[in-house]
């Protein structure tokens, strides 16, 4: 019998990982743990019927068998605030989840991270075990936090510790085929943004089925196994721009010659962002993570995090740290373990990725 805890399952990955688990995967009982109200009735809504599902809040956490075969997959980490408190909070909350697992003598640990972990300045091609220098992005931070906070919580344990940072997981309702992609080609700044950086990528089928193979097979080390999943990364923007360009291109044309790609004056906000992201401004914001009272953090919270949902339809500028994003050249060698049999192969990325595109431009049809 196999236990498998998973926090973060709420989430669009998570979630297809869990059903992944449930239609695919027998003599596995899952515990899902959630650290919101919302996430706890997200997931009782969407799990709460299957037999082999048990749902936990964070606070109410327990072993529910020192018997079985314990594994724990952690996707979850802090969204809402300002960087620095988000950073020191999303340490405590994955120190917290694998103290538990050291605690119960898990068989592994698996933190779900990002390849934004190394940041947007980048000069070389860059691979799993590249050296960090003073970058700074602050949904990269906070995944770094909850690396250190697993490396340190299980150094010294027998709990196998498995670190994955995913490139950008790719199915027909993620983000990169869905209303940011389109929200860019259609934004006014297109031509600001549009750049030949490689996508860096990986299937969801993929991305699944290799979260599962390192929770349980991969790696003989009890520590410091790190993977990155990103099996096309030789694929470029300028590749997908063109799918979209086939079907949509009469209306850019018209849509760019009424409303240009200039970039407009930055606001404070803008200015106070800017400086965030520098690449000089990380030891500033672990500096704040400590010093800053918290009853600051949500004063200053209602202004920074108010200021940074984006439409690209609608964004009046974009500071310099969002214009390297888009035209980041580099590309992430692609680790996943040895023994790992992909279910969609590589080799066939190109035409994977244009029937994936095709199929969502029909949808929308």
């Amino acid at each position: 019998m196999i236990n498998l805890y998973v926090s973060g399952a709420s989430g669009a990955v998570g979630s297809r990982f869990i059903q992944y688990i449930i239609d695919c995967k027998s003599g596995v009982e899952l515990i899902l743990i959630s650290s919101t109200i919302t996430g706890y009735e997200r997931l009782q809504e969407k799990f709460g019927l299957y037999k082999n599902v048990h749902i936990q809040k964070i606070e109410d956490l327990y072993c529910i068998s020192s018997d079985a075969q314990n594994y724990f997959i952690n996707f979850a980490f802090i969204a809402d605030g300002v960087p620095w408190a988000r950073i020191r909070k999303n340490f405590l909350l994955v120190k917290a989840l694998a103290d538990f697992s050291k605690a119960h003598d898990f068989e592994a640990f698996v933190e779900i991270s990002s390849q934004s972990v190394f940041g947007f300045r980048l000069e070389n091609t860059v691979d799993v075990n590249s050296n960090f220098g003073f970058w700074c992005e602050e949904y990269g931070l906070t995944k770094r936090a909850g690396e250190r906070a697993a490396e340190k919580s299980l150094k010294n344990s027998s709990t196998r510790l498995s670190i994955i940072r995913l490139g950008n997981v790719l199915f027909r309702e993620s983000g990169p085929f869905t209303q940011r992609i389109f929200n860019i080609y259609f934004s006014r700044h297109f031509l600001s943004l549009n750049q030949d950086g490689y996508v860096n990528g990986t299937f969801l089928e993929n991305a699944i089925a290799g979260i599962w193979h390192v929770a349980l097979n991969a790696g003989e080390a009890r520590f410091n196994n790190i993977y990155h999943f990103s099996e096309i990364s030789e694929v470029k923007w300028s590749d997908i721009y063109k799918l979209i360009d086939s079907q949509f291109g009469g209306y850019k044309r018209v849509l760019l010659e009424e409303t240009g790609a200039e970039v407009t004056k930055r606001t404070l906000v803008a200015n106070i962002t800017t400086m965030l992201k520098s690449k000089y401004a990380a030891p500033i914001i672990r500096f704040f993570s400590v010093s800053v009272p918290d009853r600051i953090n949500i004063r200053l919270h209602s202004i920074y995090r108010r200021k940074r949902p984006m439409n690209y339809n609608q964004t009046s500028h974009f500071d310099n740290s969002v214009l390297e994003a888009f035209s980041e050249k580099n590309q992430f060698k692609c680790h996943y373990p040895a023994t790992f049999d992909f279910p969609i192969n590589p080799a066939n990325a190109s035409q994977s990725l244009q029937a994936i595109y095709l199929s969502h431009i029909e949808l929308q049809d």
